[in-house]
Formats: structure tokens, C-alpha cells, sequence
């Protein structure tokens, strides 16, 4: 199945679904048929999800909960979203007349949040959906495919999930790059245990640095779907202090899921990012890039590096963030040669 995304108007990337009213007013029941329209629809909510690509927590603000017209929970418990409708387009096996399908979720877990300024939008949308969530902790069956480049959502639905429809209103391939041939095709991957990291990334020479404690600390970058900065690299000041970057005085608001920050810009001399080759993906080699300028938030001060659409779509042709059937994950692409570096050219060696 494949679900059409976009990061019009508020810059993240989400997409459309429909929400069954619930039945009264506190009800948590809400009808169970398959919606017949996207607009129009009485029993329905049009919504916009933006979706995370990391596992975690899906989001609503309180707010918002109330105007669907649920109440909240108990203290200590859960909100549950009882059910859910996404437009998608069954790819294979092709389906006539028409390849339009709903996607149908239930009993999905949200955390209830209040928004700065009694605000009920998160990042210009309705709700925010992990992956984790979307797939009931089975990416390894969904098999996640996020196109970050053209701008959609394939997955590996269970069948019991879909439900048919005749309206043909989502979009149905991706768009073809031309000249592939010259870019070579590479694999970032990710760690398959603890924490969705890189298994290499360094900045200006360095890939782990000493804390306060004594205790070595990588590098940590990850693939960040809800992110929109300039460049799409950002990172917490602990990793900015740890890297001995030099971070500019003037100072910007941001925008979190659920808060504000304060954001900085700070500049690299030297990005290192761990790639494998194509076809086999165990030759090793690096991502090297050149005077990157970066933001830092001020107010975070753990240790990670967040590598955003924008990223991936300036340095990599039709990039792909994929979960296998083994449950590891990998950025796939392809880059310019000229951006490959042997790993034995990496600080950290030379110095050997």
C-alpha cells in the first residue's frame, strides 16, 4: 500500500485521514463501516497526521481531543484513539477498477499533551503518528518504506486492515530520476539495538567525545522525519559542546512536537556519515561533506544528531528510509562519487 504525503503549508510531513465521529459526546465507540467520501461525510473528520518515522509516542493535544468529542482519560491511563482511516492505493496485486483503499487503524495509544498558548495544532496538524504505533510495534512485517524524496508511505498491510473504495484521488507512483547510472547506490545503516542511530557519524574529525564523567560518548545521528531547518541537520547542545563547535551568538525560536525552544547556528567544517556500497552492502565508506552550517537547541542537552528530509533530499538522489523483514532499518540512495571517502582517510585513523 502506498500513502501519499507532503510537506505543503506547514513544512513536516503528514498526511490525510478520516476520523469516525464518536457517537455521543464522551463516547469512545465510534462507527465502524468504511467511510463512502472524504468530504462531506457526516459520521467522519477530515484530519491531517504527520508522521514520525522513529518509534515513540503519538501525539494529540488535549485540546484537540475535547473538540473531536472525546473526554480524557483517567489520570494514569492511556487516551485510545478508537479507530482511524487513511487513503492509500494498493500497489500489488493490482486491483480493478480502481486501487484505492483505506487503511484502517484501531485502538491506536496517544499521549494527551498541552500545546504553549493553549494551542491544538502539532506543527500545523492534527495529531502525530509513530511508526511504532502505524504498525503495532511489527515494523518488521509493515515493512516501512519512507520515500523522502517523492514524498510517500509504502507498506505491508495485513489484509484485515483494508477496506475497499471506488474514488481515485491518491496519487500512484513515484516520480523516475533519470541518469541513476552515475550515482552509486548506497545503504546508511541503522544500529539494530538500543537507540535507531547511524553506525558512524563524525563531526569535524570526531566520533565520539568525553563527558564531564569521563565516559566516551559516540556521535549519535539519527533519521528525523519531523524536522524543518535549513540544511536539515540539527542536534542537541550536548553534542555541539561534546564536537567543540563554534555556536553563533544570535539566537532563534523553535518549535518542538509539544514545546519551544531556543535554537543556534553553529557551522562544521566536516561531516562524516558511514555508507555501504551496493550490491552487496558491506563495502565500507564515507558521506564527506564540507562547511555545513547546522542548528543547535539550546535547551536540549543530550547527545544526538537529527539528519532531516531536507538533508537527505539535497545530498542523496530518491532516498528511502526502510525497515526490512529482519527489523533493521536502513537509509537507502544514491549519492555523487565524488561525496565517497575511504574510511581509512578518517582522522581517527590517520592519527594511528
Amino acid at each position: 500500500m502506498r500513502i501519499p504525503l507532503t510537506d505543503e503549508k506547514t513544512g513536516f510531513c503528514h498526511f490525510s485521514a478520516l476520523l469516525p465521529r464518536p457517537k455521543s459526546s464522551g463516547a469512545s465507540t465510534p462507527p465502524s463501516d468504511s467511510p463512502q467520501a472524504e468530504k462531506g461525510e457526516p459520521g467522519h473528520i477530515p484530519i491531517t497526521v504527520i508522521y514520525e518515522a522513529r518509534p515513540g509516542r503519538s501525539i494529540v493535544s488535549v485540546k484537540k481531543w475535547r473538540k473531536w468529542g472525546f473526554d480524557p482519560p483517567p489520570p494514569g491511563k492511556k487516551a485510545i484513539l478508537p479507530e482511524l482511516f487513511i487513503p492509500a492505493v494498493q500497489l500489488l496485486p493490482v486491483r480493478q477498477p480502481s486501487p484505492d483503499v483505506w487503511i484502517r487503524l484501531t485502538q491506536i495509544p496517544v499521549e494527551l499533551v498541552d500545546l504553549p498558548g493553549d494551542a491544538e495544532a502539532i506543527l500545523g496538524s492534527d495529531m502525530l503518528l509513530s511508526v511504532s504505533d502505524l504498525t503495532r510495534q511489527a515494523e518488521q512485517r509493515w515493512q516501512p518504506h519512507l520515500h523522502l524524496g517523492d514524498l510517500c508511505l509504502d507498506l505491508t498491510v495485513p489484509i484485515g486492515q483494508v477496506r475497499y473504495r471506488e474514488m481515485q484521488t491518491v496519487r500512484r507512483a513515484g516520480k523516475v530520476t533519470p541518469g541513476l547510472e552515475k550515482y552509486p547506490a548506497v545503504a546508511a545503516v541503522i544500529s539494530p539495538k538500543g537507540l535507531p542511530i547511524f553506525t558512524y557519524v563524525a563531526l569535524n574529525g570526531k566520533s565520539r567525545y568525553s563527558l564531564p564523567d569521563g565516559q566516551l560518548m559516540p556521535v549519535r545521528g539519527v533519521v528525523a522525519s519531523v524536522l524543518h531547518c535549513p540544511g536539515g541537520i540539527a542536534m542537541t547542545l550536548g553534542t555541539a559542546r561534546g564536537c567543540g563547535l563554534d555556536i553563533q551568538p544570535n539566537k532563534v525560536p523553535g518549535l518542538g512536537t509539544s514545546f519551544k525552544t531556543t535554537l543556534a547556528k553553529a557551522h562544521v567544517q566536516e561531516l562524516r556519515l558511514e555508507v555501504f556500497l551496493a550490491p552487496d552492502y558491506t563495502t565500507r565508506r564515507d558521506l564527506l561533506l564540507k562547511d555545513l552550517d547546522v542548528w543547535v537547541d539550546l535547551y536540549d542537552s543530550d547527545h544526538l544528531v537529527w539528519f532531516g528530509p531536507q538533508f537527505w533530499r539535497q545530498h542523496f538522489v530518491d532516498p528511502v528510509y526502510a525497515c526490512g523483514p529482519d527489523r533493521t532499518w536502513k537509509l537507502y540512495g544514491r549519492v555523487a562519487p565524488d561525496l565517497l571517502a575511504d574510511p581509512k582517510t578518517r582522522p581517527e585513523n590517520l592519527n594511528k
